[in-house]
């Protein structure tokens, strides 16, 4: 029952989502909308005027005029068919593929820009990652669905009307019969459409399994994991099961499209045959009901009026699907992200403090933070530690404002950060996160983060790629910072190590003047000797910038002038590295392993 109401749609609602398209069109190529309305029109007084071609001749017969009295009737009936002709080309092959690009393009601006709004937390929620992708998908070849239903249902209502009247004349009787049939086949084309959009419901999300393995066999960075694990095998078969699956839906509605085919032909046939057969029976009769000249109208204009009655419903029930898929893209564009920004300026960092902090990603997960509360001040380095899972990286999130806590308050300056501009709260922040992805762009890009603009910005990015030892690194490379990361779009393009590739994204920290600086495991895919590098380098250089920075190798806490440690949401511990051996608590103990295991891989190269 609950499907059923879905399926259905109210008038209103499909003529509002069909407008509201069409008004999206408008904004962003308005030529294209005057040119399909245009077409419509064109297309629909050309087809009268073909259709009005025979009556006219067949009638100028029956008065006995001369040979030039045709002449005007094969003038406007070839002239017809030559401007829709040259009219369609001058659409489809010059002015349409140029508009529908730019629609396009500009369409896909707009899901982007959305797509950045959305919280967080929107991309592990299956049902929103399901409209984005059909927003993605769908948007531009639905309007453009939109736009050619419209051009053509203004072409069908003007031919329409003059078929009309052009049968009318002849045989009242043949007209009903056609409406009643197109009525019936109404329903029948309602039917399918909803068939269509329940099949494509079921099909999407196997659709993109499907679309995530193939990505993953063709992406270089699952390549090593693909051959050094049975994952592969794994998702082959889940690959196999998605496409079996995707055919037994399809099966499953191709017999149901079948059986809806063969009514609809037998409502085609039944009545086209009793029109025929009286037609021929008042021609033969001798009575007059039936001229030769109306004859030859009603059996020249019968598939032609029969094929309009047809798309009348055919329209509706277009204008229908598209409605259903519209309303889930303006499900995705109506979307109000929860993460809303404030007013109010930054002006610097004086301390970061967070009170009565306690998180959950929702109502019915457990907490991941409970009652957190701490202090940084200016120009601290602080050291977030904890096991796996004790709620160190939420936290971040939490700082990032990806997330609002569940519960407190998180304050800068003594003001609560929702307050803040957000953009410029982030702006304030440099981070560099544990699963960093660094783009196909150049050097200088990802560590910018937009392109350099000065040789101010070029300088920058120099100096933060000394600053973490990556100028090695760069003097090989002959672009330099202008060399572009991965060979995906430059087949000069470089693939760096893992290593170096995390200095290229800690590089970010360091290339513009943040106030606070995050960084999340750091030194992961860093040597002993890099990470004595990086760490001696914050401690030169962020003299002045507030560091926190998350660590699982304790050796890089000494620096630190405050330890927090986690455990399961918790923060049970805080102070100073020898504070914390000297409290011997949870801290200490973590400590003291990774000192024995340290201390048996030194013993083992000996």
């Amino acid at each position: 029952m609950a499907e059923k109401k879905k399926d259905k749609q109210k008038i209103s609602r499909i003529i509002s989502n069909n407008l509201k398209m069409i008004g999206k069109i408008g904004k962003h190529s308005p030529q294209l909308v005057l040119l399909m309305i245009g077409q419509g029109l064109f297309y629909g007084v050309a087809n009268s005027i073909e259709m009005l071609f025979l009556p006219l001749v067949l009638n100028a017969l029956e008065r006995g005029e001369p040979f030039y009295a045709f002449l005007p009737y094969f003038a406007l009936g070839l002239g017809a068919i030559f401007l829709r002709w040259s009219y369609g080309r001058l659409n489809y092959l010059y002015f349409r593929p140029w508009m529908v690009n730019r629609l396009h393009y500009r369409m896909h601006e707009e899901i982007f820009h959305k797509a950045m709004q959305a919280d967080l937390a929107c991309f592990d929620d299956p049902e929103f990652y399901n409209d984005f992708v059909w927003a993605m998908d769908e948007s531009e070849q639905r309007a453009v669905k939109v736009l050619e239903s419209l051009q053509n249902f203004i072409s069908f209502l003007i031919s329409l009307g003059s078929c009309i009247v052009i049968m009318m004349s002849v045989n009242v009787w043949v007209v009903l019969l056609l409406l009643v049939r197109s009525t019936v086949n109404f329903f029948v084309n309602k039917q399918w459409a909803k068939l269509g959009e329940k099949r494509s419901t079921e099909q999407k999300p196997l659709d993109r399994k499907a679309a995530y393995v193939n990505r993953i066999f063709h992406l270089s960075d699952y390549a090593k994991e693909l051959r050094t694990s049975k994952l592969s095998q794994n998702l082959i078969e889940e690959y196999d099961e998605a496409k079996d699956q995707g055919l037994k839906i399809s099966l499953r509605y191709n017999k149901k499209y079948y059986l809806l085919d063969w009514l609809s032909t037998g409502l085609n046939i039944i009545p086209n045959c009793i029109v025929f057969l009286a037609m021929t029976i008042g021609l033969f009769s001798g009575d007059g009901s039936v001229t030769v000249g109306g004859f030859a109208i009603v059996i020249s204009q019968f598939w032609r009026i029969g094929y309009m009655f047809e798309n009348f419903g055919h329209f509706f029930n277009g204008f229908a699907e598209h409605s259903l898929y519209i309303e889930r893209y303006r499900k995705f564009m109506d979307y109000m992200p929860t993460v809303c920004s404030g007013t109010r300026p930054v002006e610097g960092f004086e301390e970061l403090e967070l009170r009565n902090v306690s998180f959950a990603y929702n109502e019915k997960s457990d907490p991941v933070l409970q009652n957190v509360n701490l202090s940084i001040k200016k120009g601290e380095k602080v050291a977030l530690v904890g096991y796996n899972g004790a709620g160190k990286t939420t936290l971040i999130k939490l700082l990032l404002r990806f997330y609002d806590p569940t519960e407190g308050q998180i304050l800068l300056n003594g003001v609560d950060i929702r307050e803040y501009d957000l953009q410029a709260y982030r702006d304030c922040i440099g981070a560099v996160f544990q699963d960093f992805k660094l783009f196909s762009a150049s050097i200088a890009e990802n560590v910018l983060g937009r392109p350099p603009q000065s040789d101010e910005d070029r300088e920058a990015v120099l100096q933060a790629l000394k600053k973490i030892s990556f100028d090695g690194k760069l003097a090989d490379l002959e672009k330099g910072i202008d060399t572009v990361l991965t060979k995906e779009f430059d087949d000069e393009g470089v693939n760096l190590s893992g290593g170096e590739a995390q200095k290229v994204a800690i590089a970010r920290a360091f290339a513009r003047p943040y106030e606070l600086i995050i960084m999340d495991e750091p030194s992961a895919a860093l040597d002993p000797g890099a990470e004595y590098v990086l760490n001696r380098s914050i401690a030169e250089n962020l003299t002045d910038q507030t560091v926190i920075f998350i660590s699982h190798r304790l050796s890089t806490t000494r620096m630190s002038d405050k330890i927090f440690m986690f455990d399961g949401g918790r923060l049970i511990e805080k102070g100073s590295h020898k504070e914390l051996l000297c409290l011997g608590g949870k801290y200490a103990e973590m400590f003291e392993v990774q000192s024995k295991n340290y201390k048996k891989r030194a013993n083992a190269v000996l």
